[in-house]
């Protein structure tokens, strides 16, 4: 089991999520895997749409039903995976998550991580957990972890 250092916890609505992508790019390097955990509209998508627009990628989808999208620019490469289909490790074995985790100058981007165990990310590279938590009045509470 790794081991958990919360970075950050803000509570911002959705017009505020500028702020949580501006700390999250301070931290973020392009070898970095970015696990975002939260219930079905927490935001996880939005946040990565956020995300992708800071960096002047094209119009972020959900990879739901395509599992796997790459955003790609001058300045980064993103992919960005969405796990939620996947019901067992040999649907993420044929995924080709394991090709991407090969790759050095990309920063992945998982939707619903918590369908992988934790120690299945390669030790080269810094991995972080975003838990996004929907509150009562539709603000979102962000909390990040660096994982070791």
């Amino acid at each position: 089991m790794k081991t958990e250092e919360l970075l950050f916890t803000e509570s911002v609505g959705e017009a505020e999520i500028s702020l949580i992508v501006n700390k999250l790019k301070k931290l973020l390097i392009s070898n970095s895997i970015l696990l975002l955990e939260g219930e079905v509209a927490a935001g996880k998508t939005t946040l990565t749409r956020y995300l992708g627009e800071s960096y002047s990628l094209p119009i972020v989808q959900s990879p739901t039903y395509a599992i796997h999208q790459r955003y790609q620019n001058s300045q980064i490469c993103i992919d960005h995976l969405d796990l939620y289909r996947l019901r067992n490790e040999d649907e993420v074995e044929t995924s080709g998550l394991w090709d991407l985790m090969n790759e050095k100058n990309n920063l992945i981007v998982i939707e619903w991580a918590e369908r992988l165990p934790e120690d299945w990310f390669p030790l080269d590279r810094k991995v972080f957990k975003l838990k996004i938590n929907l509150d009562t009045d539709h603000s979102r509470t962000y909390s990040l972890f660096e994982l070791s």
